[in-house]
């Protein structure tokens, strides 16, 4: 099980856990990457936990650096790497990032990746998903939470910026 960060930078509007995993599936299909992808969401009524099959062997990213050795050790808090590469390899910018540089794409600590899921990844209680994934705007008032691809404790789910804006 191959496990990437897209390439790609989105606002909230992803179109649903569905169009999340229409991106997820093109980004690697675009990276010649085999098999089937679905982004690590969740929204009101489904999550990872629900909504993927739970690997026995090792997840691991393009690289073939090992994340987890299978999915209870995936959601158990602790990762053995970042979650820090794309589709391509490319590493992504994390923790330390200058947000304030055109080439870091993150909006609050630096490494944000968009998730609303809990270290067992089940959807996170009392935080956002823009509206179930579908809200970019950020007049709404409508927040999202991330994960942050520089962590390796549940931070990398989990993180810490749990209300930007969907835009």
């Amino acid at each position: 099980h191959l496990v990437f960060a897209t390439s790609t930078v989105h606002t909230g509007a992803l179109g649903g856990l569905a169009g999340a995993d229409s991106i997820c599936q093109a980004r690697a299909q675009a990276a010649n990457l085999p098999g089937s992808y679905r982004a690590w969401l969740a929204d009101a009524s489904q999550s990872p936990a629900t909504r993927m099959t739970r690997h026995a062997g090792p997840y691991q990213l393009v690289t073939s650096a090992v994340i987890a050795q299978g999915w209870n050790d995936l959601t158990d808090g602790n990762l053995a790497a970042r979650i820090d590469r794309t589709e391509t390899g490319q590493q992504l910018g994390g923790v330390g990032c200058d947000v304030s540089q055109p080439t870091c794409h993150f909006v609050c600590e630096g490494g944000e990746v968009w998730s609303n899921v809990d270290g067992a990844g089940n959807r996170r209680a009392g935080v956002g998903d823009c509206g179930g994934w579908t809200t970019g705007n950020d007049t709404t008032g409508i927040t999202g939470t991330a994960g942050n691809v520089g962590k390796i404790d549940v931070m990398w789910t989990a993180g810490s910026c749990s209300a930007i804006a969907c835009g």
